[in-house]
């Protein structure tokens, strides 16, 4: 889902795009069907997420970094994630 690096944060952002669509005017049988596959994609999300962190400590990561063209890379990285968590969860 949120594939190699170099697209990766296109794809987090497409994700929160989708998980935040406004259903409201929508029959309750879609929206109810809209949000089970929002679910779904969001648990392979999370899945993702931590695969692609797995084993690292991103704190110290982040601090190794301070001052490089890659800090604001990690910084974006970290954002994405969070509006996209944020979103599925609003």
């Amino acid at each position: 889902m949120i594939g190699p690096p170099s697209t990766r944060i296109e794809a987090i952002k497409l994700f929160t795009e989708i998980s935040a669509v406004d259903l409201s005017g929508e029959e309750e049988a879609y929206r109810n069907l809209y949000k089970e596959k929002i679910c779904m994609f969001y648990c392979i999300f999370v899945e993702q997420i931590i695969n692609v962190t797995k084993g690292r400590d991103l704190r110290q990561e982040y601090e190794s970094l301070h001052g490089t063209k890659s800090q604001g890379n990690f910084e974006n990285f970290c954002k994405q994630v969070c509006l996209a968590i944020s979103s599925v969860l609003s």
